[in-house]
């Protein structure tokens, strides 16, 4: 009967019972220490996290995605020209109310720049300035 298994397969199931018992062990007798360490573990990433990000930023974040996935669902696949792309976008990015950064528009128009490349609309990167009052050196999308 033992000549059916080999010893890698021997020391395989052995590995896996072995892990499954300390896993009981540990569940079993350990558990506050165990829910312990996680809870820190949680609290310290929470904390990290809600450091740098204000409830105004979460806000701006949220509207930016949401405007991003309306032009790339809304917007450029229904248009066929750069003039008709850019006649949507100037109705679609009215509700930009200026308290959005630098960094916001700039970060919009890369997006614009290459959905529009994507989706063979040629656009220009001074369209997109002009349309979101952008300096010229904000969205130099070369590398």
């Amino acid at each position: 009967m033992m000549d059916a298994i080999s010893w890698g397969e021997f020391l395989q199931g052995l590995a896996t019972v072995l892990v499954f018992y300390y896993c009981y062990v540990l569940i079993r007798y350990f558990r506050p220490e165990f829910s312990g360490i996680l809870n820190k573990i949680q609290e310290n990433s929470a904390t990290t996290l809600s450091k740098g990000t204000s409830k105004h930023d979460g806000l701006l974040m949220e509207k930016l995605a949401k405007l991003i996935d309306e032009i790339d669902t809304d917007v450029i696949p229904i248009c066929s020209t750069s003039e008709e792309l850019l006649g949507k976008l100037r109705i679609k990015l009215q509700i930009l109310k200026g308290d959005e950064g630098l960094a916001v528009r700039s970060l919009l128009a890369r997006h614009i720049l290459l959905s529009a490349q994507v989706h063979a609309l040629a656009i220009s990167e001074e369209d997109i300035q002009e349309l979101l009052d952008l300096p010229h050196t904000a969205i130099s999308t070369r590398t």
